[in-house]
């Protein structure tokens, strides 16, 4: 579902493959956010003196919402419909 009502894209979806891209700063903001959340997490088990099953559980699930999240403002987001794609369409 592309934007609608003339709104900027915040990605751009790929020539290649499936995926979308961030064009603007409210993307590169969201990849960032992510990012961020990927750190914090695995330095936060990396400090633990002894990692337990639900630690890494928990870690795990944040990690796995925030990559949905990312994927579905993403494809929100993007400036056109996702699809797989072999080539530019001329």
């Amino acid at each position: 579902m592309p934007i609608v009502n003339n709104q900027k894209p915040w990605f751009k979806v790929k020539t290649y493959g499936l995926g979308a891209y961030p064009v603007s700063w409210q993307g590169w903001l969201c990849l960032l956010v992510f990012i961020v959340i990927y750190v914090v997490g695995v330095i936060w088990l990396l400090n633990l003196d002894h990692v337990r099953f639900w630690d890494g559980l928990v870690v795990v699930a944040i990690f796995a919402l925030s990559l949905g999240t990312l994927i579905w403002i993403a494809w929100k987001k993007s400036d056109q419909p996702w699809g797989w794609r072999w080539q530019r369409k001329k």
